[in-house]
């Protein structure tokens, strides 16, 4: 027991012993003394100008540490700032140490800067500080004891604050810059929750971003099983994100990584100003990506995020081609990904569409989407689309069912131009980088039904008066298409044949109950125009539309031409073909007449006139029955042959 008890006293002299020689080092050194000496050693070894123009506090016990006032890094052979802080602290327990323990106090760090740089050339501004010092011996391999042993880490905390960091590459001009980047943590150690809260402001000028993040969560790293995961996530973004105006987003939830299995996955809910999202994210293989995701959304309204269209802008394709921007299909071709995408309301491009559901698949390029169904304007649509990024081609077939015509095109096109439920069929393909080259290079078929509807901005009824006119001597005009006129129809059919973005159709028919609408003609999808021929027939003798007088002109046919771009499309008469019809009709009619005429004189010829019928025998009996001529001719026949 005396043994012991002089041990511990010996080894309480020596803690007091090196203590007071530590606390006279403190005192009586002057680590300032030595800035000077450390600027020209970052010279003469880095080529960097070192400024520290703070002062310098140095800790030795109980805890060593150092306090560092505000400095600043030159960039290599240049005295142009790369680097610089305003202030940092940071601590550490000496005694556990001995037993391969670092415990950190907390870390505090103030206004850190750093202006990254990547050249046109590919190099960077900070390669130097990369490089280190080589050599050719290899590294001393721990001993065993040392490998059961590991360092373990443990700090009280992290306070980052007013941090900023730019990144800046000059072969492509983007720049992205993270500034009022601030960081508070709880005590971080292997195996145990870390809580964390953050914030930074986000700027960037290709994608166009200004966004301001908070988040905050509990963290988990277990290095020795490589399992990692986020729970309580937190984050808000407020902002304008990639021409996402206002984008105010809101996400909470859990994620989770195991790097052994090299698998990671997520189940969040966000709220996107008037959307509420459920998503679940699994990422199955790390190393190729391979994905999978499952999202449901209440409503969306694309549109809302979009920069709003300048007044006046030119809609034609000659001036929106001097602004238009090539689609880049290429991201397509490092997805390997499936999943669903559901969605309650859904407005895109101004179309709405209700109980939308999107199957998807992209892998090696290639993206499928099928199904793709949702309630659309009354009624319902149901298809597939595919998109090769390999070769930018992008293909679709649609078919729509009950589908109100009329809310439709008001909403795609801002016109009205059609009334009525209707099916469309459509089987499309199309190649090209840019938007206007799809549009010429579109082919394929569709077809179009559609019941008990009406043409609007047109009174074909009216148009037959103005026929009549016309026989009558009148003056013809182009007409342009009143808002209140329209023609009823019950049916309405057609089929396009698409090539080269030019839909071709001959087969049109509109029938109600006195008229017959046929025609013909093109519809030019790269200018957004129309050149169309349609022929009107009476083929009622009721009042009806149009009243008595369209009545008088039943069996006329009368073409109308419609041409012109969609939002301003005319009306005209064709005389020319009105009176090539009228006269066809006419020889129509005298047809049979010419014909019973002719085959009357062939018969003279060659049978002559008929004789007159002999007058009844005495006695009232009938006459001797003689010959017809078409006997007479038969007889002749057989002589000749």
């Amino acid at each position: 027991m005396k043994l012991l008890k002089w041990i511990l006293i010996a080894v309480g002299a020596v803690v007091l012993l090196v203590a007071g020689a530590l606390a006279l080092i403190v005192a009586t050194f002057d680590p300032n003394k030595y800035k000077a000496q450390a600027e020209e050693l970052v010279k003469a070894k880095m080529q960097r100008t070192l400024a520290i123009e703070g002062d310098v506090h140095l800790m030795l016990f109980p805890k060593l540490g150092v306090q560092l006032g505000k400095a600043r890094l030159s960039e290599f052979n240049s005295e142009k700032d790369f680097a610089g802080l305003n202030n940092v602290r940071v601590s550490l327990a000496l005694i556990p140490l001995l037993s391969r323990q670092v415990v950190v106090d907390t870390i505090q760090l103030e206004g850190l800067r750093a202006n990254l740089v990547k050249h046109s050339d590919g190099t960077t501004n900070f390669d130097d500080l990369l490089g280190g010092e080589k050599s050719g011996t290899p590294a001393k391999p721990a001993s065993p004891a040392q490998a059961q042993m590991p360092i373990q880490l443990n700090v009280e905390g992290v306070r980052v604050s007013k941090a900023e960091l730019t990144w800046k590459d000059e072969a492509t001009g983007a720049q992205y810059v993270i500034s009022d980047f601030d960081l508070n943590t709880g005590r971080i150690a292997l195996g145990l929750p870390a809580k964390f809260d953050l914030g930074a402001t986000i700027r960037s000028n290709e994608p166009k971003l200004d966004i301001r993040i908070e988040m905050g969560g509990t963290l988990m790293a277990d290095p020795e099983k490589q399992l990692f995961s986020l729970a309580g996530l937190s984050l808000k973004t407020m902002g304008n994100a990639a021409g996402f105006h206002g984008l105010s987003v809101e996400v909470s939830g859990n994620a989770e990584t195991d790097l052994k299995k090299r698998t990671a996955n997520a189940d969040l809910a966000m709220k996107l100003a008037h959307s509420n999202i459920k998503a679940k994210f699994a990422v199955e293989d790390l190393a190729t990506q391979r994905s999978t995701f499952d999202i449901a959304i209440d409503t969306l309204n694309v549109d809302q995020y979009l920069p709003a269209k300048k007044a006046g802008a030119a809609t034609d394709s000659t001036a929106g081609s001097q602004t238009e921007q090539p689609i880049d299909l290429s991201p397509i071709k490092k997805l390997d990904i499936r999943g669903s995408l559901r969605i309650g309301d859904l407005t895109v491009s101004n179309i709405k569409a209700k109980d939308v559901r999107i199957d998807l698949r992209a892998k090696n390029g290639r993206m499928e989407i099928a199904p793709l169904t949702a309630n659309f304007y009354q009624g319902s649509v149901k298809g597939e689309a595919s998109i090769d990024a390999n070769t930018n081609h992008i293909a679709t077939k649609q078919a729509l069912a009950g589908v109100s015509i009329g809310p439709l095109l008001r909403d795609l096109t801002g016109q009205d131009l059609l009334e009525g439920r209707g099916n469309l069929a459509l089987d499309v393909i199309t190649s090209g980088t840019m938007v206007s080259a799809m549009k010429k290079a579109l082919n394929g078929t569709a077809r179009l039904e559609v019941k008990d509807g009406a043409i609007k901005g047109i009174d074909l009824a009216k148009s037959l008066r103005d026929a009549q006119a016309l026989l009558s001597g009148g003056k013809r005009e182009d007409q342009q298409g009143a808002a209140g006129e329209k023609t009823d129809f019950s049916e309405l059919t057609a089929s396009f044949d698409i090539k080269n973005g030019i839909a071709h159709n001959s087969d049109f028919l509109a029938k109600s109950p006195f008229l017959r609408l046929t025609g013909e003609g093109d519809v030019n999808l790269p200018q957004s125009s129309l050149n169309y021929l349609a022929k009107v027939s009476v083929v009622a003798s009721g009042a009806g539309q149009g009243g008595k007088e369209v009545a008088d002109l039943k069996g006329l046919t009368v073409p109308v031409r419609a041409s012109g771009p969609f939002t301003a499309l005319k009306y005209k008469l064709e005389l020319g073909s009105l009176l090539s019809d009228s006269a066809r009709q006419k020889l129509d009619e005298q047809r049979e007449v010419i014909k019973g005429k002719l085959e009357e004189k062939l018969k003279e010829k060659l049978l002559g006139k008929p004789a007159e019928p002999a007058p009844p025998a005495a006695g009232g009996e009938p006459p001797a029955s003689q010959p017809s001529r078409e006997d007479k001719l038969k007889e002749k026949l057989k002589k000749m042959f």
